[in-house]
């Protein structure tokens, strides 16, 4: 009687939700940028039970979102400039003109320097000292030139946004806003580090005088610094990407299950329920 019952009423639900065969939805129209019924009916549900999680793009649910992120980036490059982001890479600049200059005094301090030793240690000691100036020029260039979240929002914040697709466009952009700078600061390490290390490669080959060598050594060290200390547009790039893989995670809680029917009736036990929801 109960399963028949349960029948009746699921069969009842399926005729009242589903249109009729051959019965075709009635367009509506509505002005360019206005949200669907579907959307503010969706809106609504979240705003009435903010418990209810829609699985709806992460570009969208992530909090703050991209936009946001990008806006309050601006608005500190544009106090405080972007001087401050190079400063890892310049530390192996400075230390690769140090070593350059040791190396370029290294030459003839012993009786046994051959004239093929002097000229090595003072090309190692140029290229080092070019090296060091080089980084030095470019990264005061690219403080001054690039801004990178100043470009991006001025993009984006005359975009629409009112309905969900000029939304996720939006979003987008401005994660792409966020990415480029984070990109280019991790390219620029790479090769800073394989500048400075082949610079100091030539002098350790070349050198004779204990300190140069010394020099040389943290010439390389410092070069990795950008690895250890990574800028701001990498950490911020990273803080966000770090932000939407919180959106969709695994939820658990313990509760009572009823495990099985018996001869002795329903038993409920304790157990843990794991949702993972992506």
């Amino acid at each position: 009687m109960e399963r028949t019952l349960l029948m009746v009423a699921l069969m009842a639900a399926l005729s009242t939700s589903l249109p009729a065969y051959g019965d075709t939805p009635k367009s509506s129209s509505q002005p360019k940028g206005a949200l669907s019924n579907a959307e503010k009916n969706s809106e609504t549900s979240r705003s009435r039970n903010p418990s209810v999680l829609e699985f709806d793009y992460p570009e969208l649910l992530v909090s703050p979102p991209a936009s946001q992120r990008i806006k309050m980036e601006s608005q500190r490059e544009k106090k405080n400039g972007a001087l401050l982001e190079w400063i890892p890479i310049q530390l192996g600049a400075v230390a690769s003109i140090a070593s350059g200059f040791g190396a370029m005094r290294d030459q003839g301090k012993t009786s046994t320097a051959t004239e093929n030793y002097r000229d090595s240690v003072q090309f190692a000691g140029q290229v080092a000292v070019l090296n060091g100036l080089g980084w030095t020029i470019a990264t005061a260039a690219l403080s001054v030139m690039q801004t990178p979240y100043q470009t991006g929002w001025s993009g984006i914040q005359k975009l629409p946004q009112g309905s969900k697709q000029d939304r996720l466009t939006r979003e987008r952009l401005a994660e792409e806003s966020l990415e480029a700078p984070s990109r280019l600061a991790k390219r620029l390490s790479y090769v800073a580090l394989g500048t400075n290390s082949f610079a100091a490669g030539l002098i350790l080959r070349s050198a004779h005088d204990p300190l140069t060598k010394v020099l040389a050594a943290s010439q390389v060290l410092l070069a990795a610094t950008p690895f250890i200390f990574p800028s701001h547009w990498q950490e911020v790039y990273e803080q966000h990407l770090e932000y939407k893989k919180r959106i969709y995670g695994p939820i658990a809680q313990i509760s009572l299950i009823h495990p099985s029917h018996d001869l002795l009736g329903v038993r409920a036990g304790p157990g843990i329920n794991l949702t993972w929801n992506f």
